[in-house]
């Protein structure tokens, strides 16, 4: 037993397997994730005069702020008989508690470096595995793909020319794929800026990125896109602000190389699948048009914005509370606190004075993680593509409650996890 407990290559691994098993497997196998926290809770609390667990100040001091307004908005759900108070309060209150315990036990920022690693190896088998399903279903092999179609809830698409806006696929780990095209477009562009040691991940970085781009563009989700093209103007200006890309960097040879190829293979694809480029175009700009009642998708989400607002406007200081009913949901599911209009839905929960602390909260996890990547290009090359991929995913979110999944809570907390440790190691900033 000791000699177990004298060694942190368990708690590592079972950290790593945990956050991986979250980017495959979300919303799936939750006993053994269960089972994963519970063994790393327990080693932690054993460890506990070794870990010396501590918070910055500016970690405190906000996770303090924030429990207060959920405990708030709690107490209102309550009051208002609201029926997704409890299941809302693990993803507002539970998990974010457990998430800063671990952030104040860890002390090496290897571990976290260790975790982007997992980012990409998870992207990778999330890429292949949906590669593999799309290409059975091409060929004609249907049959192969239906033991997945349950489990991951993968649905794909052969006949895209005639799809719209639902073109391509469904996959349960889909959403992870806008944080990660944030995060390889960041390390593409700083990449470019220094020199790697080795090449190899200079190269991973491009294959990675392009990987991204053909997975966003084929995803049919308008909130992908949209994820994608924030993500993307972030980054370029905010590298130009730190003064680490250049605009001659941007404008060059290389870049007119990359665009062309970029060009050329989603050309070989669309030829590849016989696909309608007029109807793909035709089915985004229809989802933007909400008032149209024979688009079905866009027109709910018109009905539910203005049954949100009407929530809202009856409570607008405080919200209605926690798990706030927005009957009918816009998702496919049995949460009448569920909809697809998440900021929305968040202004009707915590009325002006939550939701403005809650973005108060991510706008400050912005600002830290920029002040940090000012210090040096290694900070920023680790730093600014989380900051890209969060920028991308919230964008995302807001057609989608991508961010109320336990197994996405990652894209806040590892960045916050950086935060912790370079504001330990800044005097407590």
């Amino acid at each position: 037993m000791n000699k177990f407990l004298s060694s942190n290559t368990y708690l590592i691994f079972f950290i790593n397997l945990s956050l991986l098993f979250s980017l495959i497997f979300p919303t799936r196998l939750v006993s053994i994730r269960g089972a994963f926290f519970i063994v790393i809770s327990i080693y932690l609390l054993l460890k506990y005069k070794s870990f010396k667990p501590s918070l910055s100040n500016g970690v405190f001091n906000w996770s303090l702020i924030c429990i207060f307004q959920v405990i708030i908005s709690t107490l209102i759900g309550i009051i208002n008989n609201n029926p997704g108070v409890t299941a809302l309060l693990r993803i507002y209150l539970f998990f974010p508690l457990l998430f800063n315990l671990f952030i104040a036990f860890n002390k090496d920022i290897r571990i976290l470096d260790n975790l982007q690693k997992i980012l990409v190896i998870g992207f990778i088998i999330n890429a292949l595995t949906l590669i593999i399903l799309l290409s059975l279903d091409i060929m004609g092999l249907r049959s192969l793909t239906n033991i997945f179609r349950d489990f991951l809830d993968y649905r794909g698409s052969i006949d895209l020319s005639n799809l719209g806006v639902n073109l391509g696929y469904n996959i349960i780990s889909g959403p992870s794929f806008v944080f990660m095209y944030g995060y390889f477009i960041s390390k593409f562009l700083i990449g470019s800026s220094i020199f790697f040691k080795n090449n190899r991940d200079k190269y991973l970085n491009i294959i990675l990125l392009l990987l991204s781009i053909i997975l966003i563009f084929f995803s049919g989700r308008t909130g992908f896109w949209l994820g994608a093209f924030t993500s993307t103007v972030f980054t370029i200006f905010i590298l130009l602000r730190l003064g680490i890309l250049k605009i001659k960097r941007i404008i060059n040879y290389k870049s007119a190389i990359f665009l062309i190829f970029m060009i050329i293979i989603i050309n070989l694809i669309f030829n590849l699948i016989e696909a309608d480029l007029s109807k793909i175009t035709d089915g985004l700009l229809s989802s933007f048009n909400l008032f149209d009642p024979t688009n079905l998708g866009s027109y709910k989400r018109y009905l539910a914005f203005k049954k949100l607002t009407g929530i809202w406007q009856s409570s607008p200081i405080f919200g209605q509370g926690l798990g706030v009913a927005s009957e009918p949901p816009t998702v496919v599911t049995k949460q009448p606190f569920s909809n697809e209009l998440q900021y929305l839905l968040n202004l009707a929960n915590f009325g002006i004075f939550g939701f403005t602390i809650h973005a108060s909260f991510v706008f400050w996890i912005f600002s830290r993680l920029i002040f940090f990547s000012k210090e040096s290009v290694l900070n920023a090359y680790k730093l600014i593509p989380l900051s890209s991929g969060l920028l991308g995913f919230l964008a995302a979110n807001a057609t989608n409650p991508y961010i109320t999944k336990f197994d996405f809570l990652w894209t806040i907390f590892l960045p916050l996890g950086y935060i912790n440790l370079l504001s330990l190691k800044n005097k407590n900033l």
